[in-house]
């Protein structure tokens, strides 16, 4: 059912959490008899949303679509643009301060809660985005790219909190912001507090970000995706003309898609060149599979024939390029578990680029 995917349960949390925020919020305006008070808070949570929204619509356009597409290109703009406004929420517990004593407990609460989804809302966005860029770039460049992203919000906090400049003031009052950005850059001693709230901003949300990103990368590297996984990457599968030379009888169940890069190496015998796992970058062809059960029968079409002293086996593994896990025959690969080959892997060095899920 559409209920029991990961996605759809993390984003009915999401759900949950903001209508616990905004009901906290109902009570206590209509406890306090008025609406005023921390109304800024259900604000600052719809401004958190859109990020999340937009994160989510790029993600389904970078499916069919180029990322320089027009889609793609304003996607990413509004993503960006609006992003800061779910880090921008931690500033408000500066309001704390301002509050008395009879209230301050369920204040806190208040504050927190909303808080917490408005930041979990940004961090699942950059997610999201990190993802994709995972996906095209290299890891370190991926990473690069996430930790300016961060960099930028923490500019950004600093213009609405010191400055009180907002989101939309980039289209109606883009000379007004960019005199201000430049005087903050020309005078930096009129702006004490500016170095400081960047970099403290912009480390806090590394640290941040970096948990989570690590905590859901183990926690995605639990979760066998065998029924997920529909690619099949091969080597020399095809002539100098584009025929496949694989088996005839599977020629319908696999769709061509491109070249792709495996994490592998080329071994030469008397007769072939064979690929086996390794720290190398081999070109091969990139399938998608019609049909899952279609698997078990190219399984025995490659373990050849019983007469034959080796054959290759499939292993799941991340592709170096592009970035997606994918289905691979490797040749010279025992007929162990796949926990025993992740073992071998770490206990021989050097440590090949081949991910076992």
């Amino acid at each position: 059912m559409w209920w029991r995917s990961v996605r759809t349960q993390f984003l009915i949390a999401l759900l949950l959490a903001s209508a616990v925020s905004v009901s906290l919020f109902m009570y206590g305006a209509l406890d306090n008899h008025s609406f005023r008070e921390f109304s800024y808070l259900p604000f600052n949570l719809v401004l958190a949303w859109l990020p999340f929204i937009f994160a989510i619509r790029l993600t389904y356009v970078l499916k069919n679509k180029l990322w320089s597409s027009w889609e793609g290109l304003a996607m990413s703009t509004l993503w960006l643009i609006f992003l800061p406004n779910s880090f921008y929420m931690i500033s408000d517990f500066i309001h704390l301060q301002a509050i008395g004593n009879n209230t301050i407990m369920y204040d806190t609460l208040l504050f927190t809660v909303f808080i917490s989804t408005g930041v979990a809302l940004g961090f699942t966005s950059l997610y999201l985005v990190h993802n994709q860029l995972y996906r095209r770039l290299t890891a370190y460049e991926a990473h690069i790219w996430a930790a300016a992203t961060l960099l930028i919000s923490s500019c950004a906090i600093y213009l609405g909190r010191d400055l009180r400049w907002n989101s939309w003031d980039i289209i109606t009052n883009p000379g007004g912001l960019l005199f201000d950005i430049a005087d903050s850059i020309e005078h930096p001693s009129a702006h004490p507090q500016m170095v400081m709230t960047i970099i403290v901003f912009f480390i806090v949300l590394c640290t941040m970000y970096g948990l989570l990103y690590c905590g859901a990368t183990v926690l995605r590297k639990n979760i066998t995706p065998t029924r997920q996984v529909r690619y099949l990457a091969l080597f020399n599968s095809k002539r100098r003309g584009g025929d496949p030379l694989h088996h005839p009888l599977l020629k319908e169940h696999l769709v061509f898609l491109g070249y792709c890069h495996i994490p592998g190496q080329l071994k030469k015998d008397s007769y072939k060149e064979e690929l086996v796992a390794g720290t190398g970058d081999v070109v091969g062809e990139l399938y998608m599979l019609k049909d899952l059960h279609i698997l078990p029968q190219l399984d025995d079409y490659a373990a050849g024939s019983p007469a034959q002293k080796k054959g290759l086996r499939r292993i799941l593994v991340e592709l170096n390029r592009p970035r997606v896990l994918a289905w691979v025959y490797f040749s010279d690969v025992p007929q162990e578990s796949q926990m025993n080959l992740a073992q071998h892997r770490i206990d021989n060095q050097p440590t090949p680029r081949v991910k076992f899920y």
